[in-house]
C-alpha cells in the first residue's frame, strides 16, 4: 500500500479526502479472501465460485469519510481492514427499506443500531476484520476523531465459475 501511495496520486471516488489507489487485479489477495468469501457466497445461495476483480487500497485520517454508494457490476463486496487505529470511522450499512423502517417499525421497536430491523448497520472496524457484503447495499463510511491512519484493502468480485440449477 505505502509503494503504491509513493508512487501514484491515486484517485477521488467515495472517498472525500484520505488517499485511494487506483484499482489492481485481485490476484495478491485471492488466496487470503477467496475461501472467506465463497464460504460467504454460498451460505447466500449463490451457484458458483467467486473471485475478486478488482482492489484498492484506502488510506483515512482523522476526519476523513466515504459518501454513500455502492459498487455496481458486482456480485459480492468486501474491506479487509490493514490498519485500524481506536474509535475509527464506522462502516454504516444502509437498509434499503428504510423509508418504510423509519415510518412503521422504528417507533415501535427497541433496538440499537447492530440490530436487522435497524434503518442502518454499522460496524466499527477492528485491525484485520473482514467484511463481506452485497455489492448493491448503500453504505459509507463516517469520519471520527483518532489518531493514526486507517488503511484498508477493498475488493469487487466476478464469477470464476458457474454452476446451473438441477431441476429435476
Amino acid at each position: 500500500c505505502q509503494s503504491e501511495r509513493e508512487k501514484s496520486p491515486g484517485k477521488v471516488m467515495s472517498n472525500k479526502g484520505g488517499w485511494q489507489s487506483n484499482d489492481f487485479d485481485g490476484e495478491e489477495i485471492e488466496s487470503y479472501v477467496k475461501d472467506q468469501l465463497n464460504e460467504v457466497a454460498q451460505n447466500w445461495g449463490i451457484r458458483g465460485v467467486l473471485t475478486p476483480s478488482n482492489c484498492w487500497y484506502s488510506v483515512n485520517t482523522s476526519q476523513n469519510y466515504n459518501l454513500q454508494h455502492d459498487h455496481p457490476g458486482s456480485i459480492l463486496s468486501g474491506v479487509l481492514y490493514l490498519k485500524c487505529p481506536e474509535n475509527t470511522g464506522p462502516i454504516v450499512f444502509l437498509n434499503p427499506v428504510s423509508s418504510l423502517i423509519n415510518s412503521y417499525i422504528e417507533p415501535y421497536v427497541d433496538y440499537d443500531i447492530t440490530h436487522e430491523l435497524a434503518s442502518a448497520f454499522t460496524i466499527c472496524p477492528k485491525e484485520g476484520s473482514l467484511i463481506i457484503f452485497p455489492s448493491w447495499l448503500g453504505h459509507r463510511v463516517d469520519s471520527a476523531d483518532y489518531e493514526g491512519e486507517r488503511i484498508s484493502l477493498s475488493f469487487n468480485t466476478k464469477v470464476e465459475s458457474f454452476s446451473f440449477r438441477n431441476y429435476d
